[in-house]
Formats: structure tokens, sequence, C-alpha cells
């Protein structure tokens, strides 16, 4: 559906159609069947269709479930000391092996938070000629369009982009309007973003926390004005250790997720096992074939990291 020389090319499906394809209603039902037969666990929630379950109850009801033994490990994240409880190893009941893919929050630890770069909050003043969009030296909306031949800049706004923000990063109104006089662009507020981090007191408190979200929109603006723009932040202040999967099954719900995403965020996937990762990249393939594209940064040293 995304390949332009295939004769399937733009034939998305639709969210109903990938429900058909990949629900396994009956292992759900099996799986929240024998939780509720478990004294104290409680289910907090079960996906619509079946995709994840998530339930909370005392250790010892995890440790008799799963065979296994919980440990407490303390480690330092952002100068923070913070305690995680994770077992070396289980096991999943025999009558639930065909329907589980992974018990997550179990043997994976944590990735540190996901790297964004903090610039200096001291803003650089340009010259006059930044009018013509171009300056020597810098990255401008106007580079961009040039070097990547970029003909037509104008989208629509029955299109939907996104950037996907977390870590206490926010954005500036007045910045983002500032930044569209300068480059000569269309004037325009971001249409749907949370208050409490897309205002200017937010940033005039916090210059810090607003340079890579006002990176982001600043940009995807600016090479596609005239777009529908969200600000979608996921609150790492309550899932401080699930950016990843745990936001694309957000977008995965929404009654009609956005066109196109960009996430400027990154860690290595030495962190992640390997049923963590395959579950995003289910989710991505997912989304990829209703016709939502996901844009990663490589990070600021490249693809690679750093030496």
């Amino acid at each position: 559906v995304s390949d332009p020389s295939s004769v399937n090319y733009g034939r998305h499906w639709t969210k109903q159609e990938i429900v058909d394809h990949t629900s396994n209603i009956k292992g759900c039902q099996a799986i929240l069947q024998h939780l509720h037969s478990i004294r104290d666990v409680k289910i907090d929630e079960d996906t619509q269709h079946g995709d994840y379950i998530a339930a909370t109850a005392p250790i010892h009801a995890w440790e008799h479930m799963f065979m296994t033994t919980f440990q407490n490990y303390e480690f330092n994240d952002q100068n923070k000391s913070i305690v995680i409880t994770r077992a070396e190893e289980y096991w999943i009941p025999s009558v639930l092996s065909m329907h589980v893919s992974a018990v997550f929050n179990t043997v994976q630890f944590p990735s540190p938070n996901a790297n964004s770069h903090k610039m200096d909050p001291q803003l650089v003043s340009l010259s006059s000629a930044a009018s013509e969009g171009m300056i020597n030296g810098f990255v401008t909306p106007a580079f961009i369009k040039k070097y990547y031949n970029v003909s037509n800049d104008m989208g629509s706004m029955q299109v939907t982009q996104a950037v996907y923000e977390t870590i206490g990063e926010g954005a500036s109104p007045s910045d983002l309007s500032t930044f569209q006089i300068r480059f000569n662009l269309v004037q325009q507020e971001i249409n749907e973003a949370p208050s409490a981090q897309v205002n200017n007191n937010f940033c005039n408190i916090y210059p810090s926390s607003c340079t890579e979200g006002n990176l982001d929109v600043q940009y995807i603006m600016g090479i596609a004005q005239n777009t529908y723009t969200i600000f979608d932040y996921w609150d790492s202040k309550y899932y401080p250790h699930d950016w990843m999967l745990g936001w694309i099954t957000k977008v995965a719900k929404s009654l009609k997720p956005a066109n196109v995403y960009s996430i400027s965020y990154g860690a290595y996937e030495l962190f992640y096992s390997q049923s963590y990762m395959d579950a995003f990249n289910t989710e991505a393939i997912k989304l990829g074939v209703m016709g939502t594209t996901i844009v990663v940064a490589s990070g600021d040293d490249g693809v690679a990291g750093p030496a």
C-alpha cells in the first residue's frame, strides 16, 4: 500500500479490516478468564480488540502465576534514585501460552529516558538576510526545500501531521509566530496541543524545555504549511518508562490517527527486549497499513549513536 509501483498503492485498510485480520478474541477471553480466577488480580484495561491486557496485583500473586521471584532493583535516572521490581525469568501457564506473546514489566528493564538534544536556551540573533529565507551556515525551511527539491510546500487542512513530544517538552506559540514571520511562512497556530505544555509562560519559565518542541513544530509546519498540526504529548510523569509502546498503543486506539507522526527521540536497541520492540513494530505496521506514516530521527550522533 506504500509502494507507488504496486497495484495496491494507496489501498489502505480500515481499522475494522485490521481487526478482522489480527484480533484474537478467543485468546483474550481465555486470558481474562484465567486472571479473574486468581485472587487479588484487578483488570485495569483490555484493549477493544484484545491486543493487550493490563492488570495489577500484589507481587505474591504474580510470583505464583508466573512461577518466579521478583526482586527490587535500584538505579539512577537523571540524578534520581528509582526502585523497580523485576524478575529474572517467568513461565506462562500452558493453557495460555498459545495466546500470549509476552508479559511486560516482568523481565524487561526500562531504558534510560528518551534522548533529546537539550540546547542552550540563549537565542541566536539572525540578520535581516532571513527575510529571503536563506542564511549562510543555517538550516532554514528554504534551505531544506531547496536541498530536497520540495516543489510544493502547501499542504491541506484535510491532512493531519503530528509531532510526538515527551519528558517535559513544550513549545511557545509566540516563538512559532516569530519564526513564521521571519521566514515568510503561512501564519498558523498549532491546531491541537495540551495547554500545560504549549504556552508562552511555560517556555519563559523553562526555556531549555522548549528547544526540542519549538524546533519540531516550527520546521514541520514550515515544510508542510497550511496543514492541520498536532502537538502529541506523552506524559512521562505517569508513564516514565513506556514512552514507546505505551504511546503507539494510544495512537492505535485513537479513532482517527494522524496521517504523519514525527518522532525526535530515540534510545539504544540493547536497552529493550525483543518482545517489546516486536510489539512496537507490530503496532507501527498496523498504522502503516491504515495510511499513517511514522518518521523517526536517526539521532544527534547518527543512527549508530555516539562513539
